[in-house]
Parts: C-alpha cells; sequence; structure tokens
C-alpha cells in the first residue's frame, strides 16, 4: 500500500500540489491548514505529529515563502519524509539536482546541469535554462524565464512572467515583480519592477 501524502496547506498552493499528486500516483491525500474552514481540513498544522513518520509521506504547500519556510523547517527537525509534486508534463534534465519539498508545475523546463534547493516552487510553465542555481525556499511564478548561469538566492520571489538574464544574480530575499525583465544583478533583499528591472524603494 502507498503511504498517504499529509499536505500542510489546503489554499490554492495546496490544492495545487494535490492535483499534481493525483495524476502520478494513487495515495491518499491528508490536508492539514489552521483555517479549518477550508475544504477537506482534517486538522491543524501541528497535528502533522499525530501522523505516523513512517507511514506517511509530507509535503508543505504554502505560497507565502516565510510561512513555507517556517513549516519546512519544523517539519525537518522532527525527522518526517518528504516527497515533492513534480507535474507529469515537467520536464526536468537527468542531470539535475532537486532538493526536498519542491513543487514543479506544469510545463516547466528546468534544464541541464540546474541545482534546485530545498522547498522551492517551480510554478507552471517557467523556464530554468542550464546551470542555473536556486537557493532554498525559492518562489518561481508561471511562465518566468531564467536564462544560463543563472544564480538565485534564498528566500527571493520572482514574479509571474519575469526574465531574468545570463549570470544575473538575484540576492537573498529580492522580490523580482511581474513582467519584470532584469538585466543586472540586484541588491540583498530590494525589490525590482519594469523593463529593464529598476530597484524600487
Amino acid at each position: 500500500m502507498q503511504k498517504p501524502i499529509v499536505i500542510l496547506g489546503a489554499g490554492h498552493q495546496g490544492n495545487i500540489a494535490a492535483s499534481i499528486f493525483e495524476l502520478s500516483c494513487t495515495r491518499k491525500i491528508i490536508f492539514l491548514d489552521d483555517n479549518r474552514a477550508r475544504h477537506n481540513v482534517s486538522g491543524k498544522f501541528l497535528e502533522y505529529s499525530s501522523f505516523n513518520p513512517e507511514k506517511h509521506l509530507f509535503h508543505v504547500a504554502l505560497g507565502d515563502n516565510k510561512q513555507r519556510k517556517k513549516w519546512f523547517e519544523h517539519l525537518l527537525s522532527n525527522d518526517v519524509t518528504f516527497i515533492s509534486a513534480i507535474h507529469p508534463t515537467a520536464f526536468i534534465s537527468k542531470n539535475v539536482s532537486l532538493g526536498k519539498n519542491c513543487m514543479v508545475g506544469g510545463f516547466a523546463f528546468i534544464h541541464t546541469n540546474c541545482i534546485i534547493g530545498d522547498n522551492c516552487i517551480i510554478n507552471t510553465g517557467a523556464i530554468i535554462e542550464h546551470d542555473c542555481e536556486i537557493a532554498h525556499n525559492v518562489f518561481v511564478g508561471p511562465r518566468a524565464t531564467c536564462a544560463g548561469e543563472v544564480t538565485i538566492k534564498e528566500n527571493a520571489f520572482i514574479g509571474m512572467s519575469a526574465s531574468i538574464l545570463n549570470k544575473v544574480i538575484i540576492e537573498k530575499g529580492c522580490v523580482i515583480a511581474a513582467g519584470a525583465v532584469v538585466t543586472r544583478s540586484t541588491e540583498v533583499e530590494s525589490r525590482y519592477f519594469g523593463i529593464p528591472a529598476r530597484k524600487r524603494e
């Protein structure tokens, strides 16, 4: 019998993850969320401890980087086994390193020699070209594109349809707005908007 999957988060990201798992396996899905009003919620986040880690797999599905990091690290310290949600239409090159608890959406492409850290979301139709390095806890929005040899550091947020040119470094905690085109490396924990992207205070 396949181990059930306990998903932390029953909002949009949780339902996306569940739909991916349903396409690729027949495992039972159990939702946990502090908002008990959400559909099919079996308990609050902290109730994950009531599920035997030897008999269940776990996936943290929260779109907010800070909350996803918080709960991923909490579960990691308690030795649970994570499962990544990878859509069957996603392309991931054989020599890609993919971390724990990642989500890769439909028609996303992750090309050769890329490194993807733990707890990352690579959304629908995103393109990660060759030799990119994406650190832990990064969110890459739908149809965002990273050209070759891009580095994205921890906790960054890349908005929908943003483009990052070759060899650009996106520093820790940066937010890149939807549709922005990043032509130069960024500063730590800054926000960038526009074409070409410019820092806003």
